[in-house]
């Protein structure tokens, strides 16, 4: 009954096209600057 519960609640998502996140200049610098 768990799992019936579980398996009914599930929603699937839908990620589309994403862009990508390592072109994107500031984003690296601030993680590149997060472990200094």
């Amino acid at each position: 009954m768990k799992r019936k519960a579980l398996e009914s609640a599930y929603i699937e998502l839908d990620t589309g096209d994403l862009p990508s996140w390592e072109k994107d200049g500031e984003l690296m610098n601030w993680l590149q600057n997060l472990c200094k």
